[in-house]
């Protein structure tokens, strides 16, 4: 499920590109923006970014298929790509990269990093609960079943 930041991103991108190419971007329907949303979150770029990535897709990688967030995802990196050279972008996107750095640390600090991101803690069972005896004697018998060992 996506978030609201999420689902408002997708929005933007598919409204955004289906004013440039209508043809080539799909129905901004609720389930559309849902899913796309969930997938154009795994790129941590800035949010300014977008806008060039649906128009360097629509003006110079569009073909004749509807475009997927895939296509999408591979113009936000070329983008990326592109303001690493200019002094000003390359400021702004050294500015997110620090942003989500201390947010980061900022989760580590707190614990919360692997929660915020959906991992769950595994069970650990007691030192009581493990057959240590039983497990020494199996690897020993496995052992002298091999040829070369007595």
């Amino acid at each position: 499920m996506s978030t609201p930041q999420q689902r408002e991103l997708a929005a933007y991108v598919l409204e955004y590109g289906k004013r440039l190419a209508p043809d080539r971007f799909p129905q901004p329907s609720a389930e559309v923006v849902d899913a796309w949303g969930d997938v154009l979150a795994t790129v941590s770029l800035p949010p300014q970014v977008w806008p060039d990535a649906v128009k360097l897709w629509a003006l110079e990688l569009a073909g004749p298929r509807m475009v997927t967030p895939r296509d999408l995802k591979q113009a936000a990196f070329a983008v990326r790509d592109r303001w690493e050279s200019d002094p000003v972008r390359k400021r702004q996107l050294d500015a997110h990269r620090e942003r989500l750095r201390k947010e980061r640390d900022a989760q580590l600090a707190a614990g919360t990093f692997g929660e915020l991101r959906g991992y769950k803690p595994l069970e650990v069972g007691h030192a009581g609960e493990v057959d240590t005896a039983g497990i020494v004697e199996r690897i020993k018998r496995g052992l002298r079943g091999r040829t070369g060992n007595s």
